[in-house]
């Protein structure tokens, strides 16, 4: 998305923060054994009816300006709802500014988007919908061309009890992405109890990726193998992007981005908030090599030997977070 629109969405947002409730439902999705409850707004309880909504939404480029880019030509099922390109492509020839993310697990997220600046899932879709580079078409336009589809008008009334508008549209497609099928991995399978589900090598790469050698666990701790922090990873000395600084203002956050999950991880490449990393391979040579010398890099990164058996045993372990079944 825009950055400059990003600031701007962040500064609206703290302002009505206050009003921004959110309570856990256990019952809507079923969840591998040892995961919290998905964070839902008490303003948009689950329906069958949202949900079926929102994916109907999500697959539709109707909802582009020009009617030649939906959600999913920039989050495929496939790839676990992330992209296969560094940067994404919009309407017009637009670039994105980011990596697209995979969807799956958004639900847990305490703030949305890479630097944080939405405070709520059933917000989100504003940003890409009226970005330049993504969608862009002005809410209440799409709103209104929704409002001339008398399916889409029914649909609407029977999820929410009004027509599509700037409150429904971004919460339906929100139930979409919450939602979105969360099939257990060959490590949840071992979590759950079978100790066959991972191999050998598999297994030495869990007791790798959670030693004090490498450290991965304390930035991609289980279960969700992220814990929402902000961090400067050493990606680089000079960030052309300033990630959270954007939405802080500041300069201690320089080049900090939200820890993503390294759940279906091998699906996800390229890597970081750019894109800059093509295979996961090149993911552990970057954390190996201890990163830049960026003032702002997280302490945790201080690099580490690792040969080549033992990267082979790393890479088999985050290859067992893939989920088992294909998305839809």
């Amino acid at each position: 998305m825009g950055r400059s629109w990003c600031v701007v969405i962040a500064c609206l947002i703290v302002l009505f923060s206050s009003v921004i409730s959110c309570h856990f439902d256990e019952q809507a999705v079923s969840l591998p054994v040892g995961f919290p409850p998905l964070l839902i707004s008490e303003n948009n309880p689950y329906t069958l009816a949202k949900q079926e909504l929102g994916k109907r939404l999500f697959f539709d480029k109707n909802i582009s300006i020009d009617s030649s880019v939906a959600c999913s030509n920039c989050h495929l099922a496939d790839y676990a709802y992330s992209d296969t390109l560094a940067l994404s492509n919009g309407v017009k020839g637009g670039i994105t500014d980011r990596n697209s993310p995979s969807l799956i697990y958004s639900g847990f997220s305490p703030l949305i988007n890479k630097d944080g600046g939405v405070v709520k899932l059933d917000i989100q879709a504003l940003i890409p919908i009226e970005d330049h580079n993504e969608m862009g078409i002005h809410i209440l336009s799409l709103a209104k061309r929704l409002q001339s589809d008398s399916t889409y008008n029914k649909q609407f009334i029977e999820a929410f009890d009004r027509e599509p508008d700037a409150f429904t549209i971004p919460r339906a497609l929100a139930h979409h992405i919450r939602f979105l099928p969360s099939p257990t991995s060959k490590y949840d399978n071992f979590i759950a109890g079978n100790e066959d589900a991972l191999t050998t090598l598999e297994h030495r790469g869990m007791g790798l990726f959670l030693s004090d050698k490498l450290k991965c666990g304390s930035c991609h701790s289980p279960p969700l193998f992220t814990t929402h922090e902000f961090a400067n990873n050493g990606l680089y000395d000079t960030y052309d992007d300033l990630g959270r600084t954007l939405i802080s203002a500041d300069s201690t956050d320089i080049g900090k981005f939200r820890i993503p999950s390294l759940r279906n991880a091998s699906l996800t490449g390229p890597y970081m908030h750019d894109g800059s990393l093509g295979t996961l391979e090149d993911v552990v040579e970057h954390y190996a090599s201890g990163g830049s010398q960026h003032i702002n890099k997280d302490k945790r990164i201080g690099g580490f030997n690792i040969s080549e058996q033992e990267e082979e045993e790393l890479l088999a372990f985050l290859n067992a977070l893939t989920d088992l079944e294909p998305k839809e």
